[in-house]
């Protein structure tokens, strides 16, 4: 015996059956539903992560449409927000990679700090960029 308790695509049962197996199942609420889609899209990237297979991302994409239908949204609703933030934010096109950033120096804090500077000879300061 082995226990799953874990959300299963609709024919899995059907083929645990055919191999002789038994197994049981329940159909849950929509609250549980949403849980457990949401374990299930785990579990995927998981196993991408593990596989870097790409059955692995079509397996996400059929728990994401899952998502999206419980939502009363659509694969076509999805990508139109996409587009909306690649136009916004681009995409992964040119693989910019984010190493830091710095606060910018607010004026009221820029007149601060210059009453607050002491000369070049009582303090030191470098900076290193790689």
């Amino acid at each position: 015996m082995s226990i799953k308790n874990k959300l299963v695509r609709d024919k899995i049962p059907e083929i645990i059956q055919s191999q002789g197996q038994s197994c049981t199942t329940r159909i849950l609420d929509e609250s549980e539903f949403e849980t457990a889609l949401k374990a299930k899209l785990y579990e995927e990237y998981l196993e991408y992560i593990a596989d870097d297979s790409t059955e692995e991302i079509a397996d996400m994409l059929e728990v994401i449409d899952a998502i999206l239908h419980l939502r009363g949204l659509s694969i076509r609703g999805l990508e139109s927000m996409r587009a909306k933030k690649v136009e916004r934010n681009g995409a992964f096109d040119k693989r910019v990679y984010l190493m830091k950033t710095v606060d910018a120096i607010k004026p009221t804090e820029l007149s601060d700090f210059a009453g607050s500077q002491r000369s070049d000879s009582d303090t030191e300061s470098t900076t290193h960029q790689n």
